[in-house]
């Protein structure tokens, strides 16, 4: 097996790969579909690309070795992995993968190559009834080239998450990439100077800083969010008719102007002596929009921080109900 990247598949060539998987759920596959059909596959399915023809083997696999000899092998993620930094943070980068195997094994690993996408995965808090923040792990299906100086036990997960299932790895005996012809072009073309020149482009500062901006952001948002959460958990109740109207309104309004101005317009009014009640606004009537010391002058944040609220006073009244 070997690590590629590959854009596309040229008419006339052969792509050859194994499904793994539950030994029953691949016999029930082999024994539904034809030894060969057609089919589509890949993007543009609609137009006159991807039309392949699939044919399918019945050799099973060789089972899971429990220990790794001495040599090199391909991991491949079966399900996204999850690696922290020093600072406990996601991280999934080579390094730190290096790291969790070498902690795992308890020497050193040499990583030689990486094919690897990335996502971002969450989770979701019964409690609560809402998604926790995005965390970044390596996709499934990444692969990565690993030489192993001695013997070593295999492990089935790596990670964080494990007991939710994350982390789930394969080890196979890597072989020589001169044993395979993986893709092979029809027709071959030489890259030019400035293709080259772009292969060997690597991102700026400026796009880690970027990325590093975004992660950061998120983890704001996240906080804000749980923080109307818990919130909206201690708060009194009020009918879903005025939470309803709140919800539009911080949803339309483009400024906290927009919002102390309909609050005003209330006073003296149902609304306003149900937003009383429920201590939303003290006795002069001001409605406090800075919650939470992160969205202080931030508008964006406080929309969020309300609406959030309001969702859940929502959900809480739902529950309550019942």
């Amino acid at each position: 097996m070997g690590i590629f990247y590959y854009e596309s598949l040229n008419e006339g060539q052969d792509f050859e790969g194994d499904i793994k998987g539950d030994p029953d759920l691949i016999v029930k596959l082999t024994t539904t579909l034809s030894a060969q059909f057609q089919a589509k596959m890949g993007r543009s399915r609609s137009a006159q690309y991807g039309s392949v023809q699939v044919s399918l083997t019945g050799t099973q696999a060789p089972g899971v070795n429990h220990t790794l000899k001495a040599g090199k092998y391909v991991m491949t993620l079966q399900s996204p992995l999850i690696v922290l930094n020093e600072y406990g943070q996601p991280s999934p980068t080579v390094a730190y993968l290096n790291k969790a195997l070498s902690d795992f094994w308890g020497t050193q690993v040499s990583i030689e190559k990486a094919a690897a996408a990335f996502t971002q995965v969450e989770q979701f808090n019964a409690i609560w009834q809402a998604k926790s923040d995005k965390t970044p792990a390596f996709k499934e299906g990444s692969s990565f080239l690993i030489e192993l100086s001695d013997a070593k036990p295999t492990p089935a997960q790596l990670g964080e998450w494990a007991e939710q299932g994350f982390g789930k790895v394969v080890f196979e005996l890597y072989q020589s990439e001169a044993k395979y012809e993986l893709v092979k072009a029809v027709e071959e073309k030489a890259q030019s100077a400035q293709e080259q020149a772009q292969a060997k482009i690597k991102p700026s500062n400026a796009v880690l800083a970027k990325i590093q901006e975004t992660f950061e952001a998120e983890k704001i948002q996240t906080s804000v969010k749980t923080r109307a959460i818990e919130a909206a958990q201690k708060a009194k109740r009020i009918n879903n008719h005025l939470i309803g109207r709140m919800e539009r309104l911080f949803e339309r309004s483009g400024s906290d102007k927009d919002i102390f101005a309909w609050i005003k317009e209330t006073q003296g009014k149902p609304a306003g002596d149900a937003l009383r009640k429920a201590d939303l606004v003290d006795h002069d009537h001001k409605f406090e929009l800075h919650a939470c010391a992160e969205v202080k002058d931030n508008w964006p944040l406080q929309k969020l921080y309300w609406i959030t609220f309001f969702q859940t006073l929502r959900k809480k009244n739902k529950s309550n109900d019942k």
